[in-house]
């Protein structure tokens, strides 16, 4: 009698957990899974999921920027120096946690 199944060798899967991370988040944002139809309703929903997280995050770093003090000068400084918004220099010596030298190296390197 001859055996009619093969051998099927299954190649190790190589990708990173991040990789690997990604690639299920996707399926479940498409809402396409392994053998699931496309649902627009479940990617839409995933959709507002992925929104509010994102928003959430924005919400979460303006309050920690908010903590940072800012010298006044320093702002003004900013402005003058590089011909920017106000608020543009605010935010920018505010992510470099008031360290003036360190925000016009990043605004130089825009």
């Amino acid at each position: 009698m001859s055996d009619d199944t093969e051998d099927v060798e299954v190649a190790p899967d190589n990708r990173s957990k991040s990789q690997k991370q990604e690639s299920a988040a996707l399926a479940n944002l498409s809402g396409y899974g392994d053998d699931s139809e496309l649902n627009a309703s479940k990617a839409v929903a995933n959709l507002k999921k992925f929104d509010n997280a994102k928003s959430k995050a924005r919400d979460a770093e303006i309050r920690e920027l908010a903590k940072v003090k800012v010298d006044d000068a320093d702002i003004n400084l900013l402005v003058e120096e590089f011909e920017i918004e106000r608020s543009k220099a605010e935010h920018t010596l505010r992510k470099c946690q008031g360290d003036v030298t360190a925000a016009m190296q990043q605004l130089v390197n825009e």
